[in-house]
């Protein structure tokens, strides 16, 4: 910090991710980055999951309304369009 004196620290922040998932293969390794929440390539598979499960099933089952970004989501997108990255994880 720009000015600041050891011992004058007056607070502390904390900052996590959520709705991640990291792909991993069996022996732990990453395949492929984290596609975070924040990054909307899965409109489809987004409206997939509510025509499949249904929209209040859903939303009762996971407590929230699925949006693009979120692990579900992801996942369905993952699987579709990175069936090798899929197939290892």
């Amino acid at each position: 910090m720009l000015g600041a004196v050891e011992g004058d620290e007056r607070g502390i922040h904390l900052a996590g991710q959520r709705d991640t998932a990291v792909l991993l293969d069996a022996a732990g390794e990453v395949l492929t980055p984290v596609i975070h929440w924040s990054d909307r390539r899965d409109p489809d598979e987004t409206d997939s999951a509510y025509d499949v499960v249904g929209r209040e099933l859903l939303v009762r089952r996971s407590g929230t309304h699925p949006i693009p970004g979120l692990v579900l989501p992801n996942l369905v997108w993952t699987q579709r369009h990175l069936p090798d990255v899929w197939r290892r994880v």
